[in-house]
């Protein structure tokens, strides 16, 4: 008696397949994606057994030859941080997806915010999922994070570039390469602006190598150092009181 072929199912996101239907699926965890596969003894099977079910529309990929590979220079979205820049080779690659790890309270949604807004400004779409926290808590962690928001474009104002140093804060993963305040570059209008030259020869004092340079959007989110003051000197990301 010939063995029945039987029927199998495979979900439409991800390729997982079950001998039976599901509701939802217990590879990627999407629900009703489940679609129905033709009996194996319908297509042709590979040398090793079973062949994988490919959802419809997707070409199975190939085996190539490393040798066959070509190389060409991926384009980069600068994320607006530039030790982040730095460790990412030169920022994100389009497509590309990217896990951020550590303890708890390091600073993952404090940096990924920080990205967040920095692409956003510079008028980029960005969609914020939060699986664990609730839409008032993140809201509540965003509002930490003090900023100008005159919307003035700082472009041709001047900062203070410096030697990478961490934020002095416990447990915070934050480097800055400028002079900065709350995580922000802090700007001037004028380059011979007293205040600038003060906090230069500050960085100089503690030996940070400090470079007056005009600022550029790429380094990163800006305020201005006299609304930074009209807001209490807030550091670290957090409010002045």
């Amino acid at each position: 008696m010939a063995k029945k072929n039987r029927t199998t199912f495979f979900c439409t996101g991800c390729g997982h397949e079950e001998p039976r239907w599901f509701g939802r699926c217990p590879a990627c965890q999407a629900w009703n994606t489940a679609g129905e596969a033709p009996p194996a003894g319908a297509s042709k099977s590979t040398a090793g057994g079973r062949r994988r079910w490919t959802p419809p529309g997707i070409e199975a990929p190939a085996p190539r030859a490393l040798a066959s590979v070509e190389m060409s220079e991926t384009p980069r979205e600068m994320t607006g941080l530039p030790e982040l820049d730095r460790v990412l080779g030169g920022g994100l690659v389009p497509g590309s997806l990217i896990l951020v790890g550590g303890d708890p309270g390091i600073g993952k949604s404090t940096l990924v915010l920080q990205v967040a807004r920095a692409l956003s400004s510079r008028e980029h779409k960005v969609l914020y999922v939060a699986g664990e926290e609730s839409e008032e808590l993140e809201l509540f962690e965003d509002a930490q994070l003090w900023d100008d928001d005159s919307d003035t474009d700082h472009t041709g104002w001047f900062c203070v570039a410096t030697a990478p140093f961490p934020c002095p804060a416990a447990g915070c993963a934050f480097i800055a390469e400028f002079m900065t305040a709350a995580h922000l570059i802090l700007v001037w209008e004028e380059r011979d602006d007293p205040n600038l030259l003060r906090h230069a020869g500050r960085a100089k004092q503690v030996g940070r190598n400090p470079r007056v340079t005009a600022y550029e959007r790429s380094f990163g989110p800006s305020a201005s150092y006299y609304a930074w003051e009209a807001a209490g000197r807030p550091v670290h990301a957090v409010r002045g009181k």
